[in-house]
């Protein structure tokens, strides 16, 4: 059952010269705006430039969540990752046809990496948004946090996920693992199969507890 939609600023020629369109296409005035509404969510996809972080508490709770990220990014997107070496995520990836994008010489600084990445991408024409999974296991947080800083100037079109183990994170200072926290829009926890979404806000604590 058709809905009645009201939108304001709507003026009487912009209503007449949809109808005048509708009449010669043969269409109705709510199937223009459906498609207009269509068009504007892919192009909002399409520009989207969106910069993730997942916590996962095991191998295999993270292996049945890419399974599913690889059938729901499957259509729309370009798949791909980037990993250490033997990284096992990253052999399950390939083996479901995602393109390995990680530099394959050993770079210095967080710049080098990305501009081996982007050098790699250019290489692979596409006009799907990217959906990107990273692998890493850093030394320190606060090294992981340059790299993570330096994508930020750069970022892709599409969404990038950054995995890390959560065990990868202990020992880290407060400073370093809120300032990983800051670097990304979202930051996801994923425990066995319970899919958790974390907000970091800056409050007053005094309004909070009491």
């Amino acid at each position: 059952m058709g809905k009645i939609l009201y939108v304001r600023s709507f003026d009487d020629d912009l209503h007449d010269e949809i109808n005048e369109a509708a009449r010669k296409e043969g269409t109705t005035p709510a199937a223009i705006l459906e498609d207009a509404i269509k068009a504007w969510r892919e192009q909002k996809g399409r520009d989207r430039k969106k910069h993730h972080l997942l916590l996962y508490s095991d191998k295999e709770s993270l292996q049945r969540f890419l399974k599913k990220l690889d059938n729901a990014s499957k259509e729309n997107w370009f798949q791909a990752f980037n990993a250490d070496e033997n990284e096992s995520s990253s052999i399950f990836l390939k083996k479901l046809g995602w393109a390995d994008i990680t530099p394959k010489q050993k770079e210095k600084t967080p710049k080098q990496y990305f501009d081996n990445i982007t050098k790699t991408l250019e290489t692979k024409p596409n006009q799907k948004p990217i959906c990107v999974v990273g692998f890493a296991h850093p030394p320190s947080v606060s090294v992981i946090n340059n790299f993570e800083k330096e994508y930020n100037t750069r970022r892709l079109r599409g969404v990038a996920i950054c995995t890390y183990d959560s065990k990868d994170l202990a020992g880290s200072s407060f400073d370093d693992i809120i300032e990983l926290f800051e670097e990304h829009d979202k930051i996801f926890i994923l425990k066995k199969d319970d899919f958790y979404e974390l907000s970091i806000t800056k409050e007053n604590f005094l309004k909070k507890i009491f």
